[in-house]
Formats: structure tokens, sequence, C-alpha cells
């Protein structure tokens, strides 16, 4: 099924480059990001993704932070160099890691693993038509689920209210006409 975003945009040609040693995470990104109507490259690690930067220069690069002898930051880094707009998601399945101020410092957005299809491309989205290279990209996902802490309790007597206060006034609709 196709999502919103690919319906609306059937031409979308914002060229994306996916980095990820992992065969399963790299095709999972890739079909989320196909299926939303980008254009996507893949590539398994740093050197090619090195040279598809230099030539290619991808709007987005959602890149794993772990790639080897070298981490996701550097490639972060060196698509800044070459393209200072770049938009870039660096993802880990350590939701804990150390380095996501140094994620946050290099200009990317940390996007931890499993992420929900529709807050992948929402991140990828708002990281790149964010207002400055310097502005931080809060992940919808992060967002949420600070939301729902916050109104864990009394959020469920708030919908129930308010659907009887909708199921009333729909009712009194229907009996004056």
């Amino acid at each position: 099924m196709p999502s919103a975003l690919a319906s609306t945009n059937s031409t979308l040609s914002i060229a994306v480059l996916v980095v990820d040693p992992d065969p399963v995470s790299r095709t999972h990104t890739v079909d989320v990001l196909t299926r939303a109507g980008f254009t996507v490259m893949a590539t398994n690690g740093f050197e090619p993704a090195r040279q598809l930067i230099a030539d290619k220069r991808p709007l987005i690069l959602v890149t794993a932070l772990k790639l080897g002898k070298y981490n996701g930051l550097h490639l972060v880094l060196r698509a800044r160099i070459a393209a200072p707009y770049t938009a870039a998601l660096v993802t880990s399945a350590d939701p804990t890691i150390d380095m996501t101020r140094e994620i946050w410092e290099a200009g990317a957005t940390h996007v931890p693993q499993p992420v929900a299809d529709q807050d992948l491309v929402a991140c990828a989205l708002r990281a790149l038509f964010r207002s400055s290279p310097s502005e931080r990209v809060v992940p919808p996902f992060e967002r949420r689920a600070a939301e729902r802490r916050k109104q864990e309790v009394d959020v469920p007597e708030r919908r129930l209210s308010e659907r009887r206060r909708t199921f009333e006034s729909l009712t009194q609709a229907i009996h004056f006409n």
C-alpha cells in the first residue's frame, strides 16, 4: 500500500543515501524510503559511501553509527563538506549510546532502531526542511513518547468525555434536522 507522501508526490526526486553494514536493516530502510517516494541509493560501507557522496551529493544521508573502523559521524562530516545543506540521520540499535551529544553537535539526528516506518520518513523530512543546518531536529517518535508519559493517567478519561460530547452534539444535530 503506497504511503500518503508517495501518492501525493509521485515525482519526488529527493536523493537519499543509506549506509548500513547490516543487510536486513539496510533493505528495510531502503524499502521504507522508496515507498515514500524518495530516490534511494544504498551501500554497506564507508569507502563506497564516500565515493557516492562525492559523485551524487545526496540531500539526505541515513547512516549506521558503526561502520567498521569508521563511524557514521565521519560520513556526516564528509557529506557536510561536499554539501553543507545535507540532512543527516544516524541510526543505532543501542538507544543509550554515549555519542548522542556528538551526533547532535555534528548536525545529525539520532534515530534509535527499531523505528516505525512513518517516523523514519517524518524524521528525514524534518531534518531536510529545518530552517538552518545547525538547528536540532527532535525526531517525532521521541516527542510522542514524552507526551505519552506526561498524559498517561488522564488520557482515557479525557478521550471518553470528548467522545460523549461529540456523540451528543451529533445526535442533537440529527434531531434538529
